[in-house]
């Protein structure tokens, strides 16, 4: 209020309004929650300012999310369900994974238990979030190799997995090796019998 002292006094009321920048309230909102597929949660957030705050969700990824639809399952899939090598040569097969928390993954094959590092099998995998990439590099293919391959992933909410099958490609043929396996036109070849032979090895004219 402003005031003249007059007579009689003159006055004025102003209207003034404070306004607080937004604050969210620790001990109404939700922390981290954990929950298995498949089950329901609700988080909340609870904020504070004036003018009141207006609430948004999104993904820390920025990723869209489907309000009121159902959302995706984690899932394990080949980027390929078939893959050739050719033998001698090296072969990654790769899958993609979304699972949280991040999960363990393996590899087998049809004649392996469970594959292991080492010089023959490569595995690496890389993850963004939910979302992981994983590889397995198969070097010196041989006919061993070939067959059907799982790629597995596990966590504390449980399991999945997808297969792949390698094939052997045969490598085109080279000119040079070519000439070994189909003689010139200027090759032929005479085959004789023991009897042809004898009467060669006796004739004076040749």
């Amino acid at each position: 209020m402003c005031q003249i002292n007059t007579e009689p006094m003159i006055t004025q009321t102003h209207h003034l309004q404070v306004v607080v920048p937004p604050d969210i309230v620790d001990s109404g909102s939700s922390g981290e929650v954990m929950v298995r597929e498949g089950e329901n949660v609700s988080i909340h957030c609870a904020a504070l300012g004036t003018p009141p705050p207006t609430i948004t969700w999104r993904r820390e990824d920025s990723g869209v999310m489907k309000i009121g639809a159902e959302s995706g399952k984690p899932s394990v899939a080949m980027t390929q369900k078939m893959i050739g090598g050719y033998l001698g040569q090296s072969v990654t097969l790769v899958c993609r994974i979304e699972a949280y928390p991040t999960p363990g993954v393996h590899w087998t094959h049809i004649n392996v238990n469970r594959i292991q590092n080492g010089t023959k099998y490569q595995a690496i995998i890389k993850s963004n979030g939910y979302k992981h990439t994983a590889a397995l590099k198969i070097n010196d293919v041989s006919r061993d190799d070939i067959g059907a391959y799982q790629c597995h992933a596990e966590n504390v909410l449980g399991s999945a997995q997808d297969d792949i099958t390698l094939y052997n490609m045969e490598l085109e043929t080279t000119p040079d090796e070519y000439e070994k396996i189909v003689p010139n036109e200027d090759t032929y070849v005479v085959v004789l019998s023991q009897h042809q032979m004898q009467n060669l090895e006796l004739s004076p004219s040749l």
